[in-house]
């Protein structure tokens, strides 16, 4: 009789969470900002690339901060990597640099944008682009070189 009971329990589980669709469920919060980054130029040593961050608040953004961190390699050549001030909603604003490529490499570029309101509560979102610069090649896996019973050349990882 335990058993039928908890049979019961796990089927009208299973139903209610098939039947009911997923809005019903609270969803996770969506921070209220736009940003896309946009890279643009010639991947190669002494190059120069134009990377553009995007931003658009949802809401109103008494104090917002857009920046675009560059990584080591990357030397900027032209414009602000940051900027400062209020945006209404639905505004939109770029911020763009021109960079030279200083050596070969993978270069990850961030856009973060942060709106701070007067409570003190901050919202922040980023996006990222990557440069692939040259013949770079990730960092190798360490491992054991060995031959099988065939006589295969083989990699063992511990």
């Amino acid at each position: 009789m335990k058993w039928r009971w908890l049979k019961n329990i796990f089927i009208f589980t299973i139903l209610t969470l098939c039947l009911f669709p997923a809005e019903t469920y609270p969803a996770k919060a969506k921070i209220p900002i736009d940003i896309d980054i946009y890279i643009d130029g010639v991947y190669k040593v002494g190059g120069e690339i134009v990377i553009t961050v995007t931003t658009r608040p949802l809401l109103p953004a008494p104090k917002i901060k857009i920046a675009i961190n560059l990584p080591e390699g990357l030397e900027l050549k032209a414009g602000e990597t940051t900027w400062e001030g209020s945006m209404s909603k639905e505004e939109e604003r770029d911020i763009e640099v021109s960079v030279k490529i200083l050596k070969e490499g993978l270069f990850d570029v961030i856009g973060v944008a942060s709106i701070e309101y007067p409570d003190g509560s901050r919202l922040v979102k980023s996006a990222s682009g990557t440069i692939e610069v040259g013949q770079y090649k990730k960092p190798e896996q360490p491992g054991i070189e060995k031959k099988d019973r065939k006589g295969r050349e083989i990699i063992e990882f511990e």
